[in-house]
């Protein structure tokens, strides 16, 4: 067994994960078939399983999945007037789920939730080493950007990439594929989602205005900022961070800093 966080908020339809490969160097060069080698880590045979599903040499009728948990305590937003969440990586997994739950009960209650208290600012910070990684999520930056407005602009996401011409791959929202091939297909805010990405102009692909920056946040200028908002006190604000160690240790220290509470997921069981 092994533990992975759900990465789709409590709303969606669907339930999903978001995995990293973390064999490449061991996988490579070995043939899909023998995907059952011992000399390979967990996410490895699980890639090599999912390849064989995408290239219908295995039915999903013929996979048995055994779920156990969920392990770990939930997340509560309530009693905060600000959360901040901070992802490094493939660490966006509980991030993106949180971000979506709290963005879809404000679309659903108009900036609040089902017991009709208001729902706190939301800020999303990914740190991810290739901006393709950003269009995992299109169909949630998508929702965002025409939601936001309707709230005073309560919900913020901020993208970093720290490398360019990366060589991730990653599969985009199956509803943005699709709407993809609709070309006729009408849109309220100006139909940009495919206008050309330029330095001056680094937008995530086929999002309006979903933008991202090259290089890593300077985290005292940015907590800083957020967490001393004239929106909200510092002792009634949440810094949620998943991922390296690294990342975990600076933002930590920057939120106690600035009197924030702080809690964190990492890489490590």
């Amino acid at each position: 067994w092994h533990p992975f966080t759900i990465s789709s908020g409590e709303n969606e339809n669907d339930c999903y994960l978001m995995i990293q490969n973390e064999g490449d160097k061991v996988s490579y060069g070995i043939s899909s078939n023998n995907y059952e080698s011992s000399n390979l880590q967990f996410t490895s045979l699980l890639y090599l399983l999912a390849q064989k599903v995408e290239n219908n040499e295995l039915g999903t009728h013929e996979i048995e999945l055994h779920v156990d948990g969920p392990y770990g305590k939930p997340f509560v937003y309530k009693g905060y007037e600000r959360v901040i969440l901070v992802a490094g990586g493939i660490g966006v997994t509980p991030v993106h789920s949180i971000f979506s739950t709290l963005l879809s009960l404000s679309m659903k209650y108009g900036g609040k939730d089902e017991e009709g208290s208001i729902l706190p600012f939301v800020d999303l910070i990914w740190v991810a080493k290739d901006s393709k990684m950003f269009s995992m999520f299109t169909n949630t930056w998508r929702s965002y950007e025409e939601h936001n407005p309707n709230v005073n602009n309560k919900f913020n996401v901020r993208l970093f990439a720290t490398r360019q011409g990366g060589n991730v791959s990653v599969v985009e929202d199956s509803d943005d594929i699709k709407s993809n091939n609709d070309n006729n297909r009408g849109t309220t805010s100006g139909g940009n989602r495919d206008r050309e990405d330029t330095e001056f102009n680094h937008v995530v692909p086929h999002t309006d205005a979903t933008m991202y920056t090259y290089g890593r946040p300077d985290w005292n200028m940015v907590l800083n900022t957020l967490i001393n908002d004239g929106n909200n006190n510092p002792n009634r604000t949440m810094v949620f961070a998943c991922g390296p160690e690294p990342l975990l240790v600076d933002v930590e220290k920057q939120a106690v800093k600035n009197g924030a509470r702080f809690h964190s997921e990492g890489f490590l069981f």
